[in-house]
This record gives C-alpha cells, sequence and structure tokens, in this order.
C-alpha cells in the first residue's frame, strides 16, 4: 500500500497470488482456480462444452475478504452460429453481493466518485465485477447482410432492477484497411426501489461512430 508516496504495508497479505489448473477431456475443458487477490480469498472453476455444435459456457467465482462478506458470482452462457449464418449467444449471470445489497460496497463508490480510488476502497472495490443488482440475462445476435457490412444486436435485462439495456451496431468494411462504425445504445428502466444499472440511458439514446485504420 502506498501512503505519502511511500510503502506503508508490504509482505504476504499485501500481494496477490493466483494459481490455475486447467485439463480438457475430448471436447469439454475444465479449470479450476485459486487465488488470494486484493486481500481477498478466491476460489472458482470454469469450463466449456462442444454441445449440439454450438459452444456451452460457465464460470463460478467464491470470494472471502478478509474484512467483510463473502460472496458467490456465477455465469453461463451458449454460441451458436446457424447454417444461415446468423450468430447467437444467450447468457446468465449472477452476482451474490451487489451494490443494493452491501453498504459497504455502496460507500466504497461513493468515496471513490469524490475522492479517488485510496487505500481504503481499493480493497473493496478491486477484482471484481460489480452491478447494482444480482440477476442478468442477456443476449447478442450478429448478421452479414454484405461480405462488407455486419449487424449486431446486443441487449440485457436487469431483473431487479427491471432495465433493458439496447446496444446497436452496424461496422463496414469501407476499404482493405478502413472499418466504420455506427451504432446507438439506449435503456428501458422502470422507476422503482432499486437501481438499475442502465439507469443512466434510460429514454437517452447515446449515438456513437469510429473508425480504424490499419496501416
Amino acid at each position: 500500500v502506498r501512503k505519502d508516496d511511500l510503502f506503508a504495508e508490504t509482505g504476504l497479505r499485501s500481494s496477490n497470488y493466483a494459481v490455475r489448473f486447467k485439463t480438457g477431456l475430448s471436447e469439454f475443458d475444465l479449470a479450476l482456480l485459486a487465488a488470494y487477490t486484493a486481500k481477498r480469498k478466491n476460489a472458482g472453476l470454469d469450463f466449456q462444452l462442444i454441445l449440439f455444435d454450438g459452444m456451452l459456457t460457465g464460470a463460478v467465482l467464491w470470494s472471502g475478504p478478509d474484512e467483510g462478506k463473502g460472496y458467490v458470482q456465477c455465469g453461463a452462457g451458449y454460441e451458436y452460429t446457424f447454417s444461415n449464418g446468423i450468430y447467437f449467444l444467450a447468457e446468465y449471470f449472477y452476482n451474490g453481493l451487489p451494490v443494493n445489497e452491501d453498504s459497504d460496497l455502496a460507500g466504497a463508490m461513493e468515496s471513490m466518485a469524490s475522492d479517488g480510488i485510496n487505500g481504503e476502497n481499493y480493497y473493496v472495490l478491486a477484482n471484481r465485477i460489480i452491478t447494482y443488482n444480482s440477476h442478468y440475462v442477456s443476449a447478442s445476435a450478429g448478421y452479414d447482410f454484405h461480405p462488407l457490412l455486419r449487424g449486431e444486436l446486443f441487449v440485457i435485462y436487469d431483473f431487479q432492477g427491471q432495465g433493458l439495456f439496447l446496444n446497436c451496431s452496424f461496422k463496414l468494411n469501407a476499404m482493405q484497411n478502413l472499418d466504420i462504425t455506427a451504432g446507438a445504445i439506449s435503456a428501458f428502466v422502470n422507476e422503482q426501489d432499486k437501481v438499475s444499472d442502465f439507469i443512466s440511458y434510460n429514454r437517452k439514446p447515446l449515438l456513437y461512430a469510429s473508425a480504424d485504420f490499419y496501416f
């Protein structure tokens, strides 16, 4: 930990460690994880499996901080490309300790917004997926309308915050070394007690465009 440009704390508890073991059998891959990061013990596993010509993936992570509540985060997804060229992905994510249920996490986020990252809020915020609620499902689809033009749609639904997030984009290969992308982001949220992650986009479309040039 740095304080006044000096290391105020060094040693095993202020360091990060991780080990991951991976193995495979036929069309099934499995990996196990054990780690100590940001003063937090972690254990988990992830897998991927070829199923019905598509890919099934999943991951589970348990974290137990030295101070505060332990929690579980997990997710699973399935991706498939149809014979007509449409790509489809569906995913589910669960967060066992979201912002709306963890006063320490909410306080750390407020502290970061006002004072920036410091030694106290870092260990609460670091190395975790932060969401306001626990249950999310998402879907994305992509299709090549032309060899030079691809369209993609990405959707997330926040069950507890009752928020629907949308991202639609088109990518044009204008030249051999030039890609142009244009899209729109928006959300639709029902006002209620539990804040949704997508409230800042509620009925406020954000339009964007980018150009990638390859030398």
